[in-house]
């Protein structure tokens, strides 16, 4: 008997070995050597065994993080997608009393018709359904929603007919300009924000309603050039420019007189709803046009509006501060604070603000609560801009604005539509450079956010 780690019992027994009849005793030290060198083996075989297990164990372990990642990536994606289509589907159940009645009894015409044909083939007659219904919501007014799915030749996407625009009703504004001789300009915006923040989700909505929803209309969802004036059309229903030169006399401290020629510009833009008054909108009309208004589809006119199908979602970013996020549909930052080489002028130049990446006509908020110090147009650099003063030495500037809907001594809140994303001034396209001073200085806006996208 073996006991390891004690005392070495030694057992012998007469063995005969060559027929000489001499007895060995074999020592039980040697038999000892044998099992413990079997021993080891064995033991080594099963540390291997186990280190192979664990590196096999870490590796599935990694194998099912990895899937993990990968399934919680798939279902996110799956969920935002589910999310969207929930949104659209609610869409298609409201979209008009008119259209859900006429898919109803189209459907129901339909299958009659087809009972005796299909017999118990429901789903070819459910697929039947399914192709009436998504063919009723594209002819509806909902129809432009989709509208930038068409690639077809001739047709033009929602974001460049805008950008035409937009530059038609600034060089009308420029004309007014150029025509008159003034000392002063004052320019005063009424209504530009629009119902939603934003006046081109007002117009597309009277659009899509006015075009879609009569008895001789045609859909929305090809931008043919028809549509294009149309739309055109709808803006300058919508909007009106006026001007007139007021003459004001002024006496100075030696009592002369002089007289200073004031250039006032007033730009009023009408909401979906007044518009729908004057277009006598009837009662489906309008029901509709509520519903494209009612803000479940905003992001979905901003990404016509810019051309761009996921710009971030502003909202999302976490205000670490004072300031709230100033734009309302992106969270692109395409360029920061600090040095840079100047996209213009080919130079490093310090970036004294950050440039946060938009399309045209998208809202831009005002940060924070406070009085508008300045509202105007630096042709060299900013282009239409704003300065907010909001106390204690805290200011914020806003440029290459499309659209300014604020004015000079105008008091503001925070998240209030000051203007709109544009491309005036020193700019290589559309985008809302926005600065912080604290004190008289520039500071990185970026200190008061978190949870925003590099663009690169």
């Amino acid at each position: 008997m073996f006991r390891s780690g004690g005392n070495i019992t030694r057992h012998t027994a007469p063995t005969s070995i060559g027929g000489t009849g001499r007895t060995v005793r074999p020592s039980a030290r040697s038999g000892s050597k044998a099992v413990k060198e079997a021993a080891k083996g064995k033991i080594k075989t099963v540390q291997k065994s186990v280190k192979t297990a664990g590196q096999s164990a870490k590796t599935g372990a990694k194998a099912s993080q990895t899937a993990a990642k990968a399934t919680f990536k798939t279902a996110q994606a799956t969920a935002k997608a589910a999310q969207r289509v929930a949104q659209t589907a609610r869409g298609t159940t409201k979209f008009t009393i008119h259209m859900a009645k006429l898919a109803v009894k189209a459907a129901a015409a339909l299958a009659k018709g087809l009972v005796a044909l299909v017999g118990s083939g429901g789903a070819v007659l459910a697929l039947l359904l399914i192709i009436i219904a998504v063919a009723a919501l594209l002819s509806s007014p909902f129809g432009v929603l989709f509208s930038d799915e068409n690639k077809d030749a001739g047709v033009t996407p929602v974001s460049v007919v805008i950008q035409e625009v937009n530059e038609e009703y600034n060089q009308r504004i420029e004309d007014i300009k150029n025509d008159n001789t003034w000392d002063t300009l004052d320019v005063q915006y009424i209504g530009t924000g629009g119902s939603r923040g934003n006046i081109w989700i007002d117009i597309l909505a009277v659009f899509a309603v006015k075009t879609a929803l009569t008895d001789d209309g045609m859909d929305v969802v090809t931008i043919d050039q028809t549509r294009v004036d149309l739309i055109r059309e709808v803006f300058w229903d919508m909007t009106e420019i006026d001007h007139w030169i007021e003459t004001v006399a002024h006496t100075d401290s030696d009592g002369e007189t002089w007289y200073e020629r004031v250039l006032h510009i007033v730009i009023t833009q009408r909401t979906a709803e007044e518009q729908a008054e004057t277009y006598r909108f009837n009662d489906d009309q309008r029901e509709v046009l509520e519903d494209l208004l009612s803000g479940d589809y905003d992001q979905y006119f901003i990404a016509l509006i810019t051309g761009f199908r996921h710009l971030g979602d502003g909202p999302e970013v976490i205000a670490e501060g004072f300031y709230i996020w100033p734009s309302a549909a992106s969270d692109y930052v395409t360029s920061f604070f600090g040095t840079r080489l100047h996209p213009i002028l080919g130079v490093y130049k310090t970036h004294t603000g950050i440039d946060i990446g938009a399309g045209y006509g998208t809202a831009i908020l005002a940060a924070a609560d406070g009085v508008v110090t300045t509202a105007a147009y630096d042709a060299g650099g900013y282009g239409s801009y704003i300065i907010i003063d909001h106390g204690n030495g805290n200011k914020t500037l806003y440029a290459h604005m499309s659209q300014m809907s604020a004015v000079a001594g105008q008091t503001v809140t925070q998240g209030q539509t000051i203007g709109l994303v544009g491309s005036t001034g020193m700019s290589t396209g559309p985008h809302l450079h926005f600065e912080v001073y604290v004190g008289g200085t520039r500071v990185d806006p970026l200190l008061y956010f978190s949870n925003y996208t590099a663009a690169w």
